[in-house]
């Protein structure tokens, strides 16, 4: 649960972790992982990432919402919100892109508008041009505008009288998520170009981001007083559980990768099942750091490890600069930057300048732009406790 300001501080090491998957998942080919089949189903498993963040965003970002909704208190400022979104993931994503157009990618300044847009998702054969890992920034950003319209939608059917907030919040979050799961398997199969080419926006991540949100109202009901249900006082004694479930869903994911090299390809019903193991595993992940925050174990005390919390403050420049910072290191140092060549010296250089890059970003660009969030105040509420709001305001990839 929050700590006392509000925060949930395990959200950060949680971030690091998301950020780190996926760069051992780009680093692993260049350090050998494709020379077997049991090294690149492992491999895969690491784009699990993506999922734990967009799992973080809908929580992180959403909660506000829901309690302001709860309480009958004024919703957090759209404004003041769109403003903090905006330092947060536009500034430095903007600098990256420069960066990327300038020494890697020239098709970036072909069409500013598509990539310095959020676009590029959009346009069918340029979804993994410019920055590649960007594309699930865009669902982000496009999650980014379609939360406070949906919160607002949510306050005004509720104010009908005939059900209440709670229920209200968990059958639309249900409804959200049976549209996401579906929208993702009619994309699968339907052969039409714009159909498929939304298996990369917000729609068929849909499912993603509604648990996430679920996650959201069940904290804020519990934190109106409701009764804690068995299922989370388990999570509260046990969350090493959690994580073994998650391990648990990654190895029936690297079995479905598997069938891939038995004839199953990529089949509808391959690609469903990677989608639902990655959502259970990121949910495995981060259960305890929803509800397990106090007492001891393993699981708390590395997510409380300093080291991680302070990688997951830098973590969106982690995720940001490690397409630029790897082709840099294939291009200016002696690693190899063919897969053929593969060595296991890309795991420490490669995870260290990653790691440098973030806090490059972090330091020089992305903390003094969030500076300006003061320009535009939130509104003050019981949803937003003062020390929440710099906690809320990292969220990102």
């Amino acid at each position: 649960m929050a700590d006392r300001s509000g925060r949930f501080p395990l959200m950060d090491s949680l971030r690091a972790i998301a950020a780190l998957a996926i760069v051992t998942y780009h680093i692993a080919p260049y350090a050998g992982a494709l020379r077997s089949k049991f090294t690149t189903d492992l491999a895969a498993q690491f784009s699990t990432g993506v999922a734990l963040f967009f799992l973080i965003s809908g929580f992180l970002l959403y909660r506000p919402f829901v309690i302001a909704h709860a309480t009958g208190e004024p919703f957090p400022s759209v404004r003041a919100y769109a403003w903090r979104r905006f330092l947060r993931i536009v500034p430095a994503y903007w600098a990256a892109l420069t960066v990327f157009g300038l020494f890697i990618a020239d098709e970036v300044f072909d069409r500013p508008l598509l990539f310095y847009g959020f676009a590029q998702i959009y346009s069918p054969g340029h979804v993994f041009d410019g920055i590649p890992l960007a594309w699930t920034l865009c669902i982000e950003v496009t999650f980014y505008a379609f939360l406070p319209v949906w919160a607002l939608a949510l306050r005004g059917l509720a104010r009908s009288g005939r059900w209440s907030i709670w229920r209200v919040e968990a059958l639309a979050i249900a409804g959200l998520f049976v549209f996401g799961l579906g929208w993702r398997a009619l994309a699968l199969h339907v052969q039409v170009a714009w159909i498929n080419t939304s298996l990369n926006t917000l729609p068929a991540y849909l499912a993603w981001f509604a648990v996430g949100m679920g996650l959201a109202i069940t904290s804020g009901w519990l934190g109106e007083g409701a009764p804690r249900p068995a299922v989370v006082r388990f999570v509260e004694r046990a969350p090493g559980v959690c994580w073994a479930a998650a391990a648990a869903a990654l190895a029936a994911n690297a079995w479905v990768w598997h069938r891939r090299y038995l004839g199953g390809g990529h089949s509808d019903a391959n690609l469903m099942a990677v989608h639902v193991t990655e959502l259970v595993c990121a949910l495995g992940m981060i259960l305890p750091g929803v509800f397990a925050e106090g007492g001891r174990g393993l699981v708390r005390s590395l997510l409380a490890w300093p080291g991680l919390l302070w990688m997951g403050m830098v973590s969106y420049g982690i995720y940001l600069w490690q397409a630029a910072t790897i082709r840099g290191l294939a291009d200016l140092t002696p690693l190899p930057g063919s897969f053929d060549d593969a060595t296991l010296w890309w795991i420490p250089f490669g995870f260290g300048a990653c790691i440098a890059a973030g806090a490059l970003s972090w330091y020089l660009i992305e903390r003094p732009f969030m500076l300006l969030r003061r320009l535009v105040p939130q509104r003050p509420s019981r949803a937003i406790p003062s020390g929440a709001d710099a906690a809320a305001a990292r969220v990102a990839p």
